[in-house]
């Protein structure tokens, strides 16, 4: 064989071996688009279902701060007839409420929850937006917890007692609390402290809520604008 045909016969075996390296670099810079591409939807459903259970923590806690003035009301009230007032309004109006025993309300996590099982916590940009979404969910716990932590306080014999009665009274509705409430807290010497306790409680309820408010705003503020920017 001449040289020449020698040298043809590596110039065509090397021409084979570049369009078959260049095939498989396309190939996988294809693949590795399509990759960041469903990564980056994947990323943007995460957060938008995020923004909505941000929605639904602020729609509960809004509704929260709203109707929690008008329970301390009512304590208020409640105080000056079991200090012998008769007349203020309806003792059993005033009743209602003081003494909720009902679960904390709960951070609306599903979807966090499930970006961080699946470890991709990592595809949510810009950082600054996966910072705020973990602090706040860190925080919004920790809101939980104290709630949860200030609610034991109420865990008194009376409490417990007036908890498993069926005229027990309910937090933030229209229902009454039965004259048999009333009569309880009247003729119990830790009546009042119970009482008194429960608006401390409910205090310390509004200052959690509203922290808490507050935070789902800002960061759901945040998601808007930089889900928008991104559009």
């Amino acid at each position: 064989m001449s040289k020449q045909s020698t040298d043809g016969h590596l110039w065509a075996l090397g021409r084979e071996f570049m369009v078959i390296v260049l095939g498989v670099l396309v190939a996988l810079g294809v693949d590795n688009w399509n990759d960041r591409r469903e990564e980056s939807e994947r990323a943007r459903g995460y957060v938008l279902r995020i923004a909505d259970d941000l929605r639904t923590d602020i729609g509960a806690l809004e509704l929260l701060t709203q109707t929690g003035g008008a329970s301390l009301e009512d304590g208020a009230a409640l105080l000056t007839v079991l200090g012998g007032d008769t007349n203020p309004r309806s003792a059993r109006s005033l009743a209602q409420g003081l003494l909720r025993s009902v679960s904390e309300l709960p951070v609306s996590d599903f979807t966090y929850r499930e970006v961080q099982g699946n470890a991709e916590l990592r595809l949510i940009e810009p950082e600054a937006d996966r910072a705020a979404i973990v602090t706040y969910y860190v925080r919004a716990a920790g809101y939980h917890e104290r709630l949860i932590e200030a609610r034991s306080d109420l865990r008194r014999p009376l409490f417990n007692e007036l908890a498993t009665t069926s005229a027990f009274m309910v937090f933030g509705n229209d229902s009454i609390a039965s004259q048999e409430i009333v009569e309880r807290l009247t003729n119990s010497p830790e009546g009042a402290g119970l009482v008194q306790q429960a608006m401390t409680y409910q205090s310390n309820r509004m200052v959690f809520w509203t922290l808490w408010l507050e935070e789902a705003r800002e960061v759901l503020d945040q998601l808007e604008r930089d889900t928008a920017g991104a559009s």
